[in-house]
């Protein structure tokens, strides 16, 4: 099947490409980075390759003159060196990005351009965001160009000219959305992510302190008060205004709250949350000790020890859990301590370890997950082998795929505690297994415990995402005993789970994932599904879900691609069929009923009651005319839902392109699905 029309960026902005035809990624928000779709980094090494880059981004879809890039980095030579220098600099440019397999870069006698068609910018989705699809506010949690300061005179103040044209939209943008909010949660977002941008907004300041006043907790917003004005005398060298005065002498008089503005009938939009300076207290701490070397392999000591810390700045992503400093764990090894001492000291609650040894022309790494807190029970193996001659180049390939699989490893041993076991603030993903088995009992009794962890852990933002997964789970299998309640929860829940920190992947994707099919907003969605892969990249699950964001909006080739990657990552993941009927629905879509009937019997044979699978596969076999192995299937779908249709189907699958949701339903009609619930 040939792929659907090329469907645009996110937000819709101009200047940005369609899903099947980007080549590159850049980030310009925060420390610059670029990426294929692979993804692999194709950033330039030198730092004026880099501003050119950077510089070519924010004009596009425009080209940009010669002279004004030889005036903007070397403004103090002369023309003809600094003519010579910017034709370097294009060269290494374009061999930078020559890995990309496109040509780039547009080059003439008088100007030089980045085709827009190949590239997404994150500074484009800022710009081009609006009050109607204002998710891409997430993105300004940072300095544009972090640490590009102090290239030249003439692209500094360019520099601080783009910043602050990024800063005044991004809190125009922030403004609308609190201006219309009535609900106090909502507008204590929008007020937080606004004084994340301009810190000296009285008016920001003012509705935070009434959001607070509105949820009864007076000392928050007296606190919140006494910030402000710290805020308004050091940037403004102001005091608060009388307003703000009068608001906060009613707060303390104990008189009435706050007049509550009337509520109006559409609902608050999901705020992009303001960004925290620590993730939360992760209830657990993990250390990385460096691979034992094994027969004659000292020259490998460089690569146990680089490969330690590769792994613990890959694990320190994981906002669940703290990674203590590889440093710190190292010592042990060199002193010759126990697992035992490792534990007194640091407080490691498990440690990764291993060996490394040369096996013929290649090197084999044996690491295992180890609980100190059970006896040094090894909770996870696994080997991985690299070429001898390629080790040093293969490190971030193998800290990806080992902190990829430790993050699985360890969601299923905190999962599978004990309740009998000391309580810690992990205790909530007891939850995990539970739900993912799809029993009913088992179901219910996650969802309680995710109830009593949110009253329980209100500091947590992983409680609240699983908590908004549960529900969006539920009302997937068809057991949610309320749908538009369950909906809304779901969604909801996984906004605050954002709030308390945006700065964890997975939060941003249970986020996503309310946004994309319960709000059936895949553009929307993708915005956050790729700030959650720039976070953590050795998450699994974002690359699924920007896979089959990339699905909904007729981008198959791309979807491949990251899903290539989250199978890369885990290829046995506890949560890897959730991200194997992803590929289902690729495979239905392009037709290849075939593969999609054998990957729906593999995946409805291993897991009987996820309902997930079953429509795509009866699908594919009405397709493929089996009528016989569609009833039988047919037979086990009503017997897992009983309101199951090809109406019910359409309400799930809304998401997807007009075309592909009607291959899908032709398919269910064909296998001799009822149209409405018997």
């Amino acid at each position: 099947m040939a792929n659907a029309p090329h469907a645009t960026m996110p937000t819709g902005g101009t200047a940005t490409a369609g899903f099947d035809q980007l080549v590159l990624r850049l980030r310009l928000i925060g420390p610059m980075a670029a990426w294929t779709l692979e993804p692999q980094s194709v950033l330039p090494p030198g730092r004026k390759t880099r501003a050119l880059l950077a510089i070519l981004a924010l004009a596009m879809p425009r080209g940009v003159s010669r002279a004004r890039l030889a005036e903007m980095l070397w403004s103090g030579r002369p023309d003809e060196q600094s003519r010579a220098s910017l034709r370097q600099e294009l060269h290494r440019l374009q061999e930078a990005l020559a890995i990309t397999g496109a040509e780039l870069l547009q080059v003439n006698r008088d100007q030089v351009a980045l085709k827009s068609g190949l590239v997404w910018v994150d500074t484009t989705e800022l710009l081009e965001a609006s009050l109607e699809h204002p998710a891409a506010l997430v993105l300004m949690d940072r300095e544009f160009l972090e640490g590009m300061d102090g290239i030249d005179p003439m692209f500094d103040q360019w520099l601080a000219e783009q910043r602050e044209r990024l800063r005044l939209r991004a809190r125009d943008l922030a403004e609308g959305l609190l201006a219309d909010i009535a609900d106090p949660d909502m507008a204590m977002m929008a007020a937080q992510r606004l004084l994340s941008i301009d810190n000296s907004h009285e008016g920001a300041w003012r509705a935070l302190i009434r959001s607070y006043a509105l949820r009864g907790e007076h000392g928050m917003a007296i606190q919140a008060f006494e910030r402000c004005k710290a805020a308004l005398a050091e940037h403004l060298g102001a005091a608060p205004s009388p307003e703000t005065a009068r608001l906060v002498a009613q707060i303390r008089g104990g008189r009435a709250t706050p007049e509550v503005p009337r509520m109006t009938q559409t609902p608050a939009p999901v705020l992009p949350p303001p960004p925290l300076a620590v993730p939360p207290a992760g209830g657990l701490r993990v250390g990385v000790l460096p691979a034992r070397l094994v027969g004659e392999g000292m020259a490998l000591l460089p690569v146990a020890i680089g490969l330690a810390d590769e792994i613990t700045g890959a694990l320190a992503r994981c906002r669940w859990f703290t990674t203590v400093s590889s440093a710190a764990v190292q010592r042990f090894a060199r002193s010759g301590d126990d697992e035992r001492t490792i534990r007194a000291v640091l407080g490691i609650d498990y440690l990764l370890d291993g060996t490394l040894q040369h096996a013929g022309n290649r090197v084999r790494l044996t690491v295992r997950l180890i609980n100190l807190a059970a006896e040094q029970d090894v909770i996870w193996v696994d080997r991985f082998e690299a070429d001898a001659a390629d080790v040093f180049a293969m490190q971030d390939r193998l800290a990806a795929e080992i902190a990829a699989r430790v993050d699985g490893a360890l969601l299923d041993a905190e999962g599978l505690r004990s309740p009998t076991e000391p309580a810690r603030a992990t205790q909530h993903l007891r939850a995990v297994p539970l739900m993912l088995r799809f029993e009913r009992t088992d179901f219910d009794r996650a969802g309680e415990i995710l109830a009593e962890a949110v009253e329980a852990l209100p500091e947590r933002a992983d409680v609240f995402g699983w908590y908004s997964f549960w529900h969006l789970l539920g009302l997937q299998q068809g057991w949610a005993n309320d749908p538009a309640t369950s909906a809304a929860l779901a969604i909801g829940l996984s906004q605050r789970g954002q709030a308390l920190d945006p700065l964890d992947a997975r939060m941003l994707a249970f986020h996503g994932m309310a946004r994309h099919l319960i709000q059936h907003q895949p553009r929307e969605a993708l915005v956050l599904y790729e700030r959650a892969q720039l976070l953590n990249p050795y998450l699994p699950a974002v690359w699924a879900l920007g896979g089959l964001a990339h699905i909904h909006l007729g981008a198959l080739d791309v979807a491949e691609v990251q899903l290539r990657e989250c199978r890369r990552l885990a290829p046995l993941h506890p949560m890897g069929y959730l991200f194997d009927s992803v590929r289902l629905v690729l495979l239905l879509i392009r037709e290849d009923f075939e593969a999609a009937v054998r990957l729906g019997r593999e995946q409805t044979e291993m897991h009987p009651s996820y309902l997930g699978p079953y429509p795509l596969y009866l699908s594919a076999l009405g397709h493929l005319g089996r009528t016989e192995e569609a009833a039988r299937l047919l037979a086990r779908v009503v017997a897992l839902r009983p309101d199951f249709s090809v109406g019910q189907a359409a309400q799930g699958l809304a998401s997807h392109r007009e075309e592909n949701l009607a291959l899908i339903l032709k398919g269910l009609r064909l296998a001799g699905a009822p149209e409405e619930p018997g």
